[in-house]
Order: structure tokens, then C-alpha cells, then sequence
């Protein structure tokens, strides 16, 4: 027996492997996740930051896990490409027929500065980006020096911010960002800087009167049911669940048994008396010169079987027989040994996890286009369509939250009152128009004419 501590790096010391029957063990905990120890000089006690997990780094370790994963990392990803599109801004009109508004797209030449000087592309991704990771987005809102306007937006990264600590109401008025948690856990420390937070339930008016900050952190959060400052996100389920753990041991155990198994094809088993009719006086031979003859004999074997040029070839043997008694005497006898990895071992396994963490991200397999498991493909193109219009329709609270700094920059700018979106929720919306260049691309008739 083999620890597989010995073997795969990270793997728990209590699963052991057997090379024999290629059994693994492993002991069971009744908890899909190990508790979290905290160091008692991180204590968070009497911190001046709200913690986020017991030991603050939650998101660090977050992080960490989704690296290792072959579909959430990915599947993050794909969720936060597919709600971004360009940003446009106008206004809605009443439709002629008492129907939905009619947005009409504006061009202004402050907004667009603005745009420019924000690399509003930019905040868009990175918002997405880190929302979708955490249901949590941290906005930078920089204002100009005599603080007439809002100069720029963009965004810090949310695995580095944390709450400070409420006052007695339980108002929190200053966020910290610190891009290294894990060693600096003082809001005193030079490697944390201090940012005072916008109230997004107070008005922009209320904020010109404050002369003393020129730089706020405006924070998006999604609600969630029971959770006080940090919102946990919904695809955290796998974790809990123990599918993103389960997922992520197989392709090791696979690793651990394709590289102990032996890549044995064939069984060939020589009856001892050929020994002696083909090589006279092999048994009365020292066993060094019998090994030789041995391997000699072998690598005429293997030399038959190997290499193009033999393919397709016959083989001629000599059947020895005795007339006289009637007898036949056993011969060479090649038996191929089953390999068990060949059938795909724990495919049915990947699949299955693969299609929980799918489920948990709430995101339709046929939009990543292929499910590992056993299932090669995910739908034809028709699927693929539906499901990204579908999507895109879904996720229009998860645009407006990103969008909705700009309405409150819009405000304290004295910009006119402009609806700001994200542009593939109107091309989704608009089926008059030509299909969108964003959109998966619509199949050809294929039915016979």
C-alpha cells in the first residue's frame, strides 16, 4: 500500500492506494469543508476592519480554489463576457402604441469625455469581472479639485477591500483596501489605504457639502438573504456541497493511477518443456546463461509484433504433437490483459459533478459549448442562441448594478437625466432589428427544399 500524500502533492495524508487491486481508501469526514483556524495574532476582535471570513481572507482562499478549477474559473469568466457589451446612454421616449419606452441613444460631449478619461471599457470588464466572482463590486469615484464633478470612475479589485469597522449605529463610513491580507491585517500599516464610502441611499447633494475627500469608494453589493456586510455568492453552494472538491480530486486520483499502473497489453505464457526442444540441455544451463536465452527468445518475440512493417503479416508456428499417444502438447499462449482505464474510469463521476457546478454558476451548458464527462457536445447552434438570449435577459440586475454609479455620477455632474445600459440588452429586447454582431450566429435553414 502507497500513501497518495507520498505521490500527489496537496492530497489529504489519510487516502491510501493500493498497487495490487488499485483500491484507494479514504476516510470520510462528515464536514465536506475543514473548519478555518485562526492564528490568535489575528485575532479580529477588537480590529478596526470588518473581517471577511474568520480569518479575512475568505476571498484569497476563494481564489485559490477557483484556480484549480476547470469550469468555475472558466464559467466566471464566460458569465462576465457575456453581460458586457459597450455602454451607451439616452433617453426613453413613450411608444406610439402605449407599448414598452423606445430608448433613443445620445451623444454628449461631457459624458464622452468622461468615458475617455475613465476608460469606462475597462471599468465595465473589471466591475463584471470581480462581481461575478464575489456578488460584490468596489467602484473608485475620483473628483476634481474644486470637487464640481466627478472626474473619473474605475474599480479596485473586491478581494482587496474590506469594511471598516460600524459605529454604534451601525453606519460604516470608510472601506480599506490592501492588496496583501493575508500579511497585513492593520488599517495602520502603510501597505492599507483608508477610503471614506459613499452612502448609495444618500443624494449626490449631499456630498457637495463635504469638502474634505476627493477620492470614494461606491459600494455594489447583491442582495443576499442573511448576509450583514459581505454577500456570499450563489455558486458557493459547490463548495459547500463538496462537488468543487470532488470535481477537482478526480483528475488527481486519475493522475495517481496512470502513473503507478502498469501499461501491461499482453500475456504470453511459454509451456517450460519449449525450453528444452528448442535450446537442447537449457535446463542443465547456469540461470544467468538461461536468462539470456530467455531474453533473446523474448525480444524475437516482441521484435514480430512491434513496427509498421509487420502489420498485416502471418505468423507460422510448429505445432508439437505426440501421433502415438494421441497427445498434443500446450503451445505459446498470448492472453491480453484488460485495462480498466481505457473504459474511462470516473467519467460518469466527472460528468456528473461537471453538471452540478454548471447548475450552481447558473449557467447553461449549452452556452459553454462542451461539458467534460462523457457528454461531447452541449446542443446545436439553435440552443446555443436561445440559451445566450436567454441568459443575457437574465442578468439585466446584474447590469444595472454595475450601471448604476453612472446615474449617480450623471446626478452630481448635472448631466441630463440619462439611462445608462449596457448595449446587448437592447439588441436582446429590439427583435425588429438585424441580429446582433455579439449574438451567437444564427444557424442556416438546413431543411431540404
Amino acid at each position: 500500500f502507497l500513501l497518495m500524500a507520498d505521490f500527489i502533492p496537496g492530497i489529504a495524508p489519510d487516502i491510501v492506494y493500493s498497487k495490487a487491486t488499485g483500491n484507494v481508501f479514504q476516510t470520510v469526514k462528515k464536514k465536506s469543508l475543514d473548519p478555518v483556524i485562526v492564528p490568535s495574532q489575528k485575532s479580529f476582535e477588537n480590529s478596526e476592519i470588518v473581517p471577511w471570513g474568520v480569518d479575512n481572507i475568505f476571498p484569497q482562499r476563494i481564489l485559490k480554489e477557483v484556480r484549480k478549477s476547470t469550469i468555475v474559473g472558466p464559467s466566471l469568466k464566460k458569465q462576465a463576457e457575456i453581460a458586457y457589451d459597450e455602454i451607451v446612454y439616452g433617453t426613453e421616449e413613450p411608444s406610439e402604441e402605449g407599448g414598452e419606452p423606445k430608448f433613443k441613444r445620445s451623444y454628449d460631449p461631457k459624458v464622452e469625455a468622461f468615458f475617455r478619461r475613465s476608460h469606462i471599457h475597462r471599468y465595465a470588464i473589471e466591475a463584471l469581472r470581480n462581481f461575478y466572482y464575489f456578488y460584490f463590486a468596489t467602484p473608485r469615484l475620483i473628483f476634481t479639485a474644486d470637487r464640481s464633478e466627478v472626474y473619473s470612475l474605475s474599480c479596485y479589485k473586491t478581494a482587496h477591500f474590506r469594511f471598516g469597522k460600524p459605529n454604534d449605529i451601525g453606519y460604516i463610513s470608510q472601506g480599506h483596501i490592501c492588496a496583501d491580507w493575508e500579511s497585513y491585517y492593520s488599517i495602520d500599516s502603510k501597505f492599507v489605504r483608508s477610503l471614506p464610502l459613499i452612502d448609495i441611499y444618500q443624494t449626490p447633494d449631499f456630498y457637495k457639502e463635504e469638502s474634505k475627500n476627493f477620492e470614494f469608494i461606491y459600494p455594489l453589493a447583491y442582495p443576499t438573504e442573511d448576509e450583514i456586510h459581505y454577500p456570499l455568492v450563489d455558486w458557493n453552494t459547490a463548495r459547500e456541497s463538496g462537488w468543487l472538491e470532488l470535481s477537482q480530486s478526480i483528475p488527481r486520483f486519475k493522475k495517481a493511477l496512470m502513473k503507478n499502473q502498469l501499461s501491461l497489453k499482453n500475456l504470453i505464457q511459454i509451456p517450460s518443456w519449449w525450453w528444452e526442444w528448442k535450446h537442447p540441455g537449457f535446463n542443465k544451463k547456469d540461470p544467468i546463461k538461461r536468462k539470456e536465452i530467455q531474453d533473446l527468445e523474448a525480444d524475437r518475440f516482441e521484435s514480430f509484433f512491434k513496427g509498421e512493417d509487420n502489420a498485416g503479416n502471418s505468423m507460422m508456428v510448429t505445432f508439437i504433437s505426440d501421433p502415438q499417444y494421441q497427445k498434443e502438447y500446450q503451445g505459446w499462449k498470448i492472453e491480453p490483459i484488460e485495462n480498466k482505464m481505457k473504459d474511462g474510469i470516473y467519467i460518469e463521476d466527472s460528468n456528473e459533478a461537471s453538471s452540478h457546478l454548471l447548475y450552481s454558476l447558473g449557467l447553461d451548458p449549452a452556452i459553454v459549448g462542451v461539458q467534460p464527462g462523457s457528454k461531447i457536445g452541449a446542443g446545436s447552434g439553435s440552443d446555443k442562441r436561445v440559451a445566450f438570449n436567454i441568459y443575457v435577459d437574465t442578468v439585466k440586475s446584474h447590469q444595472d448594478l454595475i450601471l448604476e454609479p453612472l446615474t449617480w455620477i450623471g446626478e452630481y455632474n448635472g448631466w441630463p437625466a440619462y439611462k445608462y445600459k449596457f448595449k446587448n440588452a437592447l439588441e436582446t429586447n429590439d427583435t425588429t432589428s438585424p441580429a446582433p454582431s455579439r449574438a451567437a450566429t444564427v444557424e442556416p435553414d438546413q431543411q431540404a427544399s
